[in-house]
Protein backbone atom coordinates (compact mmCIF):
# COMPACT_ATOMS: atom_id res chain seq x y z
CA UNK A 1 0.00 0.00 0.00
CA UNK A 2 1.33 3.42 -0.96
CA UNK A 3 1.68 5.88 1.93
CA UNK A 4 3.47 8.81 0.28
CA UNK A 5 0.62 11.28 -0.04
CA UNK A 6 1.01 14.60 -1.83
CA UNK A 7 -1.87 16.14 0.14
CA UNK A 8 -3.78 15.19 3.25
CA UNK A 9 -6.77 16.93 4.81
CA UNK A 10 -8.26 16.05 8.15
CA UNK A 11 -12.01 16.58 8.25
CA UNK A 12 -14.66 16.12 10.89
CA UNK A 13 -17.50 13.71 10.09
CA UNK A 14 -20.81 15.11 11.26
CA UNK A 15 -23.40 12.84 12.86
CA UNK A 16 -26.04 13.49 10.18
CA UNK A 17 -23.63 12.11 7.54
CA UNK A 18 -23.76 8.68 9.18
CA UNK A 19 -26.30 5.91 9.38
CA UNK A 20 -27.57 4.46 12.66
CA UNK A 21 -24.51 2.19 12.86
CA UNK A 22 -22.19 5.21 12.74
CA UNK A 23 -20.98 4.44 9.22
CA UNK A 24 -20.62 7.34 6.77
CA UNK A 25 -23.35 7.24 4.13
CA UNK A 26 -21.85 6.56 0.69
CA UNK A 27 -23.43 9.71 -0.76
CA UNK A 28 -21.12 11.86 1.36
CA UNK A 29 -17.81 10.62 -0.02
CA UNK A 30 -18.17 12.65 -3.22
CA UNK A 31 -18.69 15.79 -1.09
CA UNK A 32 -15.53 14.97 0.87
CA UNK A 33 -13.52 14.51 -2.33
CA UNK A 34 -14.78 17.76 -3.84
CA UNK A 35 -13.94 19.66 -0.65
CA UNK A 36 -10.48 18.09 -0.56
CA UNK A 37 -9.90 18.91 -4.24
CA UNK A 38 -10.70 22.58 -3.61
CA UNK A 39 -8.44 22.67 -0.53
CA UNK A 40 -5.62 20.99 -2.46
CA UNK A 41 -5.83 23.54 -5.26
CA UNK A 42 -5.94 26.42 -2.77
CA UNK A 43 -2.84 25.04 -1.03
CA UNK A 44 -1.11 25.14 -4.41
CA UNK A 45 -2.22 28.75 -5.01
CA UNK A 46 -4.90 27.81 -7.54
CA UNK A 47 -8.58 28.71 -7.30
CA UNK A 48 -11.53 27.23 -9.15
CA UNK A 49 -12.66 30.75 -10.09
CA UNK A 50 -9.19 31.49 -11.48
CA UNK A 51 -9.24 28.30 -13.52
CA UNK A 52 -12.67 29.19 -14.90
CA UNK A 53 -11.43 32.64 -15.92
CA UNK A 54 -8.68 30.88 -17.89
CA UNK A 55 -11.25 28.68 -19.64
CA UNK A 56 -10.43 25.60 -17.55
CA UNK A 57 -13.39 23.93 -15.83
CA UNK A 58 -12.37 20.68 -14.11
CA UNK A 59 -15.18 18.14 -13.81
CA UNK A 60 -15.47 14.62 -12.44
CA UNK A 61 -16.14 12.39 -15.43
CA UNK A 62 -16.23 9.02 -13.66
CA UNK A 63 -16.34 8.05 -10.02
CA UNK A 64 -16.05 4.37 -9.05
CA UNK A 65 -16.39 3.33 -5.41
CA UNK A 66 -15.45 -0.22 -4.49
CA UNK A 67 -17.50 -1.45 -1.56
CA UNK A 68 -16.83 -4.04 1.10
CA UNK A 69 -19.07 -5.89 3.45
CA UNK A 70 -18.44 -5.16 7.12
Amino acid sequence: MKTDYIFELEMKVRDYECDLQGIVNNANYQHYLEHTRHEFLLSAGVSFAGLHEQGVDPVVHVSIWPSRLP
